[in-house]
């Protein structure tokens, strides 16, 4: 009798010590002061010290071995996701902290302090102008597309730091900033004086000949708004056709782009985008097109949103003049994280109505006139040979 109350006793203290327990996803069961981790624990576990151990390991090091004190540990968290993007070798894809991200925005829908570059990673992850906006700074010095933009206030930087590199860039109007330019085998440096560039991208005029002439430096916000109220305005004034000019238009909102093209093609597929489960988005018009004629101006600085627009107005019988475009043809989509900042990834390519591959290619116009820097007289007034085929085509048409 007294030896089996003995075993109910040790039996009762045994399970009065047992605990079931759960921290941080580590399940186990706690007996006497002894652990005995779940198999399933034991796996969260094993992954999380094979995945993230050295990765703490290498940060307590830096921190210890280093030879300035890291008083930013957040700058160190932000290199790992930045690092983490940066292995995918795509160009496009990036980690924006959050102020990068307010950046962005700003740059999307108000007004800046910048110089007027649109700028792009290229193959060789150096940081290259796509497009120079009219009368900028950088326009003014003479700043052109296919430049490479090696360094920013002597600070070299590489086509995986554009976003870096673009901070810097931008800045309060009146400020200087000063950018290494390599030109083919040719360095330059240009100290410009940053001005205050705004979200307008429709600029009209008339030219001879009763030709109305819409400029379309980029897509932002209201693009498309304005190009339909420029483009009712000449319809009203009874012009005989219209030459829209996106040449060293680096694009923007793909939708803006979409807004412009619904007033030059009737119900049709512009674009569509297809994802690596090959699902696809189609981007397309709506009947109640413009009445006039018009003809679409391109070039090498014509990129993204812009090339979608021209390869889609193309393949609907429109008419293109100019050189082969820039050949950017990927979309990033930009997801908002829980710490503030967000994932720029390329998700999706572009491909034309009848399935032409965009990126990297780019869209051949259906007239095609080369300019080149001969085009230039010794007072730098250009000879613009595409627009005059542009105006010559209507000629021709009357």
């Amino acid at each position: 009798m007294g030896k089996k109350r003995t075993i109910k006793l040790i039996l009762v203290g045994i399970l009065c010590g047992a605990v079931i327990t759960s921290a941080a996803g580590i399940g186990y069961l706690q007996l006497t002061g002894r652990r005995i981790v779940t198999a399933k624990a034991a796996e969260e576990y094993g992954y999380l010290k094979e995945n993230y151990g050295f990765l703490d390991a290498m940060k307590q090091v830096i921190k210890e071995q280093y030879y300035l004190p890291v008083e930013d540990e957040q700058a160190l968290t932000d290199g790992i996701y930045k690092g983490l993007i940066s292995g995918l070798g795509d160009p496009y894809s990036e980690y924006l902290t959050a102020e990068e991200l307010e950046d962005m925005v700003k740059r999307v829908t108000g007004s800046y302090g910048g110089v007027g570059v649109t700028m792009s990673p290229n193959d060789e992850d150096q940081i290259e102008v796509v497009s120079v906006t009219d009368n900028s700074p950088a326009a003014k010095a003479g700043i052109r597309t296919g430049d490479r933009i090696l360094g920013v206030d002597g600070v070299t930087y590489s086509g995986s730091q554009l976003s870096e590199a673009a901070e810097l860039i931008r800045g309060e109007k009146g400020t200087k900033v000063t950018l290494t330019i390599l030109r083919d085998d040719d360095l330059r440096t240009y100290e410009l004086v940053r001005e205050e560039l705004t979200d307008t991208t429709v600029y009209p005029k008339t030219l001879d000949g009763n030709i109305g002439y819409l400029r379309i430096t980029s897509f932002e916000t209201n693009t498309g708004k304005d190009f339909a109220k420029e483009l009712e305005k000449m319809e009203n004034a009874g012009v005989d056709g219209v030459i829209i000019d996106i040449r060293n238009n680096g694009g923007g909102i793909v939708d803006s782009a979409i807004e412009v093209a619904d007033q030059l093609m009737d119900a049709a597929t512009v674009v569509y985008a297809e994802n690596r489960q090959g699902e696809r988005t189609y981007y397309k018009t709506e009947d109640g097109k413009t009445d006039l004629p018009y003809v679409l101006l391109v070039n090498g600085g014509t990129a993204s949103a812009a090339e979608i627009l021209a390869a889609g107005v193309k393949e609907d019988g429109g008419l293109v003049v100019g050189s082969q475009t820039y050949g950017k043809g990927i979309i990033q989509t930009t997801q908002a994280l829980i710490n503030g900042g967000a994932l720029k990834m390329t998700t999706m390519q572009y491909y034309t109505p009848s399935g032409q591959v965009i990126h990297k290619v780019g869209m051949t116009p259906n007239v095609v006139v080369e300019l080149s820097w001969d085009d230039v007289d010794e007072n730098g007034a250009l000879q613009d040979r595409q627009l005059e085929k542009a105006v010559e085509l209507f000629e021709k048409a009357e």
